[in-house]
């Protein structure tokens, strides 16, 4: 289990090696003024800003290249927009999960630096995967919009199954757009139902923004949270199918996707979104007020085993089965 785990911090620059219980006594590099990364009096790298700024409501995001005496790459830098939020354990937990999944190729940007920024706060810079599209932009612009969807899901309910399995973790806030579709195709193996599959997808499905996310243990117990008191700290993590209800929700909330979905597949959804017997697509169809599903998935007592990644896998398989080889 994770929190067992002695993490070699090397190439984040740190000293020593650390476990994720010790998060908060790490000694981290440092950013000057004059966008020097700093660790132990060496510069570790430059930043250069290239102007291009975006981010959310609570965080920035500064487009940089990270400039080493071997490489250079395009990277940005997420600082928070408020002076007593860090982004340290949120970069610990994007750092551990990409390592988790690399072998699958593009799925979380890996973490370069984890850093104490001149506001006080903490920072991190990531890869940037320049030639990503919001997950909603490219469905909605999708020709085939409805089989790329399941692709969605079906990409997303692997990651998401691996993750928990491997961290116990959920995301918390996996919507559309916290999902970047990649141009390069996709080939996954899993095991459902005792089979083992493939799934070969003409995309890659990356996940980002892990500001929500939770690292549980083996009594489903939050004990890693990035959410800073966002979210219940007793919130329990994982919660069966917390995230692909998220997402379907999400999905669902977009006008141009729940418009153009095939009779087929609006069925599917009115299925996933429905709990203990209450349909949720009316709630759903009004996704901008989103505030409804963080308090109704924060009950300590939710779940949904319709939407847990297994279930999801199983459901996909029934309304696409050329999607999967059997192997």
């Amino acid at each position: 289990m994770w929190k067992k785990k002695i993490f070699d911090g090397t190439e984040l620059g740190l000293s020593k090696p650390f476990t994720f219980l010790q998060l908060g006594a790490i000694h981290l590099p440092r950013l000057t003024l004059d966008n020097k990364i700093i660790m132990e009096n060496t510069v570790r790298a430059t930043l250069k800003p290239t102007g291009r700024v975006g981010g959310g409501g609570h965080s920035t995001l500064i487009e940089c290249v990270r400039q080493t005496d071997s490489d250079q790459k395009l990277i940005l830098l997420k600082k928070s927009k408020e002076e007593d939020v860090s982004f340290r354990t949120e970069a610990f937990i994007q750092w551990l999960a990409q390592k988790t999944l690399a072998g699958l190729g593009r799925r979380i940007p890996p973490v370069y630096d984890i850093l104490e920024l001149p506001e006080d706060t903490v920072g991190f810079t990531m890869q940037e995967f320049a030639d990503a599209k919001l997950c909603s932009r490219h469905l909605v612009s999708s020709p085939s919009r409805n089989l790329d969807i399941l692709h969605v899901l079906a990409q997303s309910s692997i990651l998401l199954q691996v993750l928990e399995d491997s961290l116990a973790l959920d995301h918390r806030d996996l919507k559309a757009d916290n999902l970047l579709i990649l141009p390069e195709p996709s080939s996954i193996t899993f095991t459902c139902s005792r089979k083992r599959y493939k799934l070969i997808s003409p995309f890659t499905v990356a996940i980002v923004d892990f500001g929500f996310a939770c690292l549980g243990d083996d009594s489903s117990i939050t004990e890693i949270d990035a959410g800073d008191g966002t979210l219940p700290t007793l919130d329990p993590c994982p919660k069966d199918g917390r995230d692909l209800f998220h997402l379907i929700v999400s999905l669902y909330g977009v006008e141009g996707i729940r418009n153009e979905l095939s009779n087929e597949l609006r069925v599917a959804f009115a299925h996933w979104m429905e709990l203990n017997g209450k349909p949720c697509s009316e709630l759903a169809a009004r996704w901008s007020h989103s505030e409804w599903i963080y308090l109704l998935t924060s009950r300590k007592e939710f779940k949904h085993p319709t939407c847990t990644p297994r279930a999801i896998l199983e459901k996909i398989r029934d309304l696409q089965p050329d999607m999967f080889v059997i192997l």
